[in-house]
């Protein structure tokens, strides 16, 4: 059975990176209308799933959901876009873009020289300019709304030099979700980026983090003590 999401499950804190996202959206928009939050409860009343669904996308995690019950839900609503695991995905005959997750629980190793980027359209702006385009953000103005929301509230965090630049798009109770990392281009290959996640870790409070990351880069977040602990696949409509 899949019902409204009242009050976050201890269960899923932290569990992975997809219920990070989904309890810092839920902290911060739960009671708007634009937002809506759903559990998917077996015959026991556990918990086997958290959902959210914002601008009609939707995120899910699972732990031994029932995944036809899902794929009506996700029918019943035609979300334009998913994100879930690779794995769920399969079972949920979703097919897109595959990303890898990777997660580190190794403490910071101190964050002297940055400090926290209160201005969400510096933050927009430094994210732009530093990836030249490279990590996709939301227009402007729906990114500065959301990240100054979400900052009052404590649930995400940039941390910054002038050169290099870590953003956690969303801290939740026992975790976070590490959304982006751009270093000026004129101060690549000189550790800013590595200095910059770093930072934002011992910023956090030594917190389990997550991230998405592209093949590509796998190398860089492996130094810096990440391992891959699986794979995602985002579904959009059109794909």
């Amino acid at each position: 059975m899949i019902v409204k999401l009242n009050e976050f499950p201890q269960q899923f804190l932290g569990s992975d990176i997809f219920a990070t996202k989904i309890e810092c959206d839920f902290t911060a928009y739960s009671g708007y209308d634009f937002a809506q939050f759903f559990k998917a409860v077996d015959d026991n009343d556990r918990t086997t799933a958290v959902i959210s669904l914002i601008d009609s996308f939707m995120f899910i995690s699972e732990n031994n959901a029932d995944t036809d019950e899902l794929k009506e839900f996700i029918t019943l609503l035609s979300p334009k876009g998913v994100l879930c695991s690779d794995s769920l995905a399969e079972k949920l005959d979703i097919t897109g873009k595959n990303y890898y997750i990777m997660k580190r629980t190794k403490k910071g190793k101190g964050k002297e020289g940055f400090s926290e980027e209160i201005f969400a359209s510096a933050v927009y702006g430094d994210i732009s300019e530093f990836s030249e385009g490279e990590l996709i953000l939301p227009e402007r103005d729906m990114f500065v709304s959301d990240f100054s929301f979400k900052q009052r509230r404590g649930l995400v965090l940039a941390i910054s030099n002038g050169k290099s630049m870590a953003v956690a798009f969303g801290v939740g109770a026992k975790s976070v979700y590490i959304g982006a990392v751009a270093t000026d281009k004129r101060y690549r290959n000189m550790r800013f980026g590595s200095k910059a996640v770093e930072a934002l870790i011992t910023a956090l409070k030594d917190k389990k983090a997550y991230l998405f990351c592209q093949e590509k880069n796998i190398p860089f977040y492996e130094k810096l003590k990440f391992t891959v602990i699986g794979q995602a696949t985002e579904f959009t409509m059109g794909d």
